[in-house]
C-alpha cells in the first residue's frame, strides 16, 4: 500500500489556514480522512530544500486519517455522555439511561479520591472508575504505570449528572481534596503518575477547567501545578484505561486501606 507522510508542518498550516478561512479545531484532517487515502506518521519526513534534504518532525504515533477523525468523534460523544468502552463503578439506585456528562481527574492515588468524590457528590454522580491516561502505552497494567516512567497519571474518570451539578462545582471539589502546589506528589507518592491533572472532552470543558483553576489559585500561596489535558485542536482526544478491577471501589472495601486524601477547605 502506497503511504502518504504528512509532516508536523504541514498540519500545523492546515489548523492555521483553516481557522483564517473560519473554520475551527482539526476539520482540515477529517476532510483528508473522508478522501479515504492512508495517512501514515512516522518520526521524520524528508523535505527538499535548496538542495539539501531536511527532515521535519511529524506526528508520533501511526494512525490512519480516519483514525483521526474518529478521535474527533470520540471526544465528542464522551462529553454528551455516551456510553464509554467500558464498565463504570455505578452509583447505586442511579438512572444509568440518563444523559451525563464526564472528565478525568488526577490527585495522587486514585483509591481516595473516587472515594471522596462519591462521598461528597452521591446520586449527583452516575458512576466513577479509576484507572490510567495521558501516557502514549495502551493497556497499561499497574505494574508499568507505577515506574513514573510510561506518562500516566491514576486518575478517576467522575460521570455526572448536569442537571444536579456542574462541571465547575466538580472541579472546585477536586482542587479542595489534594495539594496542586506540588509537582508530581501528593505526601509520601511521589512520581509523574500522581500528578496534579484535569483531562477534558471539549473547548468549552477547557474553558471552564481553567476558569476555575485561575479562582481556586487563591486558595493556595504557592502556583497551582495542576495540568489541563484536551479539548485543544492539537489534542482533542482523551484516552482513558480503566484500572485492574482490585483497584475499583478500593477504599470501600477496604475501609482501612491506604489514603491520604481528605477536604482541606
Amino acid at each position: 500500500m502506497n503511504m502518504r507522510f504528512i509532516p508536523r508542518c504541514v498540519v500545523t498550516q492546515l489548523e492555521s489556514g483553516s481557522r483564517r478561512e473560519g473554520f475551527h479545531g482539526i476539520r482540515p484532517l477529517i476532510l483528508l480522512a473522508a478522501s479515504a487515502f492512508p495517512l501514515c506518521v512516522s518520526d521524520s519526513f524528508p523535505v527538499r530544500r535548496r538542495g539539501q534534504e531536511v527532515y521535519y518532525p511529524t506526528l508520533r504515533t501511526k494512525h490512519y486519517a480516519s483514525e483521526i477523525a474518529r478521535c474527533v468523534s470520540m471526544s465528542a460523544s464522551r462529553e454528551r455522555g455516551e456510553e464509554p468502552d467500558h464498565t463504570p463503578n455505578f452509583l447505586p439506585g442511579v438512572d444509568r439511561t440518563k444523559p451525563f456528562s464526564r472528565l478525568l481527574v488526577g490527585a495522587g492515588c486514585f483509591w481516595g479520591v473516587e472515594k471522596l468524590f462519591r462521598k461528597e457528590f452521591g446520586d449527583k454522580l452516575r458512576a466513577t472508575t479509576v484507572g490510567y491516561a495521558g501516557g502514549a502505552r495502551e493497556n497499561p497494567l499497574y505494574k508499568d504505570v507505577c515506574t513514573g516512567q510510561t506518562g500516566h497519571y491514576e486518575v478517576v474518570e467522575i460521570q455526572f449528572f448536569e442537571d444536579k451539578t456542574s462541571l465547575s462545582d466538580i472541579l472546585r471539589f477536586f482542587w479542595r481534596i489534594h495539594d496542586p502546589t506540588t509537582l508530581n506528589r501528593q505526601g509520601n507518592d511521589v512520581g509523574q503518575q500522581y500528578g496534579s491533572a484535569v483531562f477534558v472532552y471539549s473547548p468549552e470543558q477547557r474553558r471552564i477547567a481553567e476558569a476555575v483553576k485561575e479562582e481556586m489559585q487563591s486558595h493556595w500561596s504557592a502556583e497551582l501545578t495542576t495540568a489541563i489535558f484536551g479539548g485543544t485542536p492539537s489534542l482533542p482526544c482523551v484516552r482513558f484505561w480503566k484500572a485492574e478491577d482490585y483497584h475499583q471501589l478500593y477504599l470501600e472495601r477496604n475501609p482501612r486501606g491506604y489514603c491520604n486524601h481528605r477536604v482541606r477547605f
